[in-house]
């Protein structure tokens, strides 16, 4: 499938606005200036991952740039990891009471009807009472009750799919949404033709390349520039495959003389911090999670990664080369998928996470001596970047304005 529109500047994407007449005063052919103090009200469901927060975080920091009073909310399910995070990103939340598909123990989704039901019943409300220009769903099971209701309330929708296989969940609201974007021309095929247009995966301020240069970021995490160093990291949750393979074998990444900057993710910190040998922690710089990333990916000469589709967009602009350990536990495989189209164009080792323990430590040290590999995976991975993306998932969702609502 072939990009809709042509690539674009983000500022460009603020000249072409229309807010629906039902509740905004008719005028002619506006100008940017004329639309700078009118409200413009969009809510975003989310997932359950920090990657769903983040894909949020951007699109509205690109809604922001063309209405400086833009109002966004963001939908997430009570009592899921992501609240923290939601509430780091500025962003109001609001909850429904709903739970995700439980695929180890099929006797809990016995309650998933009257969960659905409730919290469509909770959108409707929720809906009625904020009155959106625009309805968003990035994936995840929250998405579903949500999405749908703005689709009864003849709000109009964008369902946005950053992995190469659709999740249940956009496949679900795939014939509700006025709009669909994808980041995998091959994802154009699982959705209708005539409204899925490709924009790659929209990614937010604080993880865009920026000028600080490798000496500075070196500086931010007080480690040697001369010095190689790697940045593990397994997503928000961190990854068990790649956290447990590396723990006790850090000390040959320290003893070859490569530095570390390790986000291991809330629940994985404490044994990680605890279970590195003292005399490797002067290499080592272990976080449970880094909300600013852009120091850590400018410090980094290689990548050891989950295969989050935000993630994977995030070093593709940075065309920083990775090893990509995919989580066999992800919802649908979404992360093996992603890697192995990742890994078949030459933008990533691939490695399993069931063998991660036998063989991650040794493919790291083979990579990172080789100049040229290194050059090539980023040149690979490169060819992935859509710089553009925010602005294009911008465009798709200022069209909808023109839409009559409720």
């Amino acid at each position: 499938m072939k990009p809709v529109h042509p690539s674009v500047d983000p500022s460009e994407t603020c000249q072409d606005i229309r807010i629906d007449s039902a509740t905004s005063p008719a005028i002619g052919s506006p100008s940017r200036a004329a639309f700078l103090d009118r409200s413009f009200r969009m809510m975003i469901g989310v997932g359950d991952t920090a990657g769903h927060i983040h894909m949020a975080v951007a699109i509205a920091e690109q809604a922001s740039m063309c209405f400086p009073a833009a109002e966004v909310v963001l939908i997430g399910a009570a009592g899921r990891f992501p609240s923290e995070r939601m509430h780091d990103s500025r962003y109001d939340i609001l909850f429904l009471d709903i739970n995700p598909y439980d695929r180890t123990n099929p006797i809990n989704n016995l309650r998933l009807p009257f969960d659905f039901l409730r919290s469509l019943h909770q959108s409707l409300g929720i809906l009625a009472k904020h009155r959106p220009h625009v309805v968003l769903g990035l994936g995840g099971y929250p998405t579903g009750p949500f999405v749908l209701a703005a689709g009864m309330r003849h709000i109009p929708t964008l369902l946005l799919e950053p992995n190469l296989l659709p999740g249940l969940a956009n496949r679900f609201l795939a014939t509700v949404a006025d709009r669909i974007c994808v980041s995998f021309e091959e994802t154009g095929a699982c959705f209708p033709p005539r409204k899925t247009t490709l924009t790659g995966t929209p990614v937010r301020q604080a993880a865009l390349p920026s000028n600080i240069t490798r000496k500075e970021a070196c500086a931010a995490f007080d480690l040697d520039p001369a010095l190689k160093t790697v940045l593990i990291m397994g997503g928000s949750l961190g990854l068990e495959g790649i956290n447990q393979a590396l723990l006790h074998k850090a000390h040959r990444l320290s003893a070859n003389g490569i530095q570390i900057v390790w986000q291991t993710g809330d629940r994985h910190f404490a044994q990680i911090h605890a279970g590195i040998h003292r005399k490797d922690t002067a290499r080592c710089r272990i976080f449970p999670f880094i909300p600013s990333i852009a120091p850590a990916y400018a410090a980094a000469d290689l990548v050891v990664t989950a295969a989050g589709a935000v993630t994977m967009a995030e070093l593709a602009l940075w065309r920083k080369p990775a090893i990509v350990v995919p989580s066999a536990k992800a919802t649908e495989g979404h992360q093996i998928s992603n890697a192995q189209a990742y890994a078949d164009a030459g933008a990533c080792i691939l490695v399993r996470e069931e063998t991660a323990a036998a063989t991650l430590t040794d493919t790291i040290l083979a990579v990172i001596c080789r100049p040229e590999e290194l050059r090539a995976l980023s040149r690979g991975i490169g060819a992935f970047a859509r710089p553009d993306a925010r602005a294009l998932v911008m465009r798709e969702i200022q069209a909808l304005t023109a839409m009559r609502r409720f």
